[in-house]
């Protein structure tokens, strides 16, 4: 089971997650991450975890991140994608 950690740094205006146990995925496939605010849906970025399942990323904080009632992440294709097509994890 994947479990990870979104930690907000509001001083530097940074975001950084980390995620263990995600499979590795297919040519083609990306993890996204989504913030869920209000019902809707907004996207935060694709990446991949490396050869041990880990992801460590860097991102910026916005007001989206921010302000956030929950984070989810979805397998999709490595174009981008206005909403999760993949399972909600």
């Amino acid at each position: 089971m994947a479990t990870g950690v979104v930690l907000i740094m509001p001083k530097t205006h940074k975001a950084m997650m980390t995620v263990q146990n995600l499979s590795t995925l297919p040519t083609g496939k990306v993890y996204r991450l989504w913030a869920v605010t209000n019902g809707k849906k907004f996207d935060c970025g694709k990446f991949n975890a490396n050869e041990k399942g880990q992801v460590i990323k860097e991102m910026p904080l916005d007001d989206i991140i921010a302000k956030t009632s929950m984070l989810v992440v979805t397998i999709e294709p490595t174009e981008s994608v206005d909403q999760p097509t993949g399972i909600v994890s």
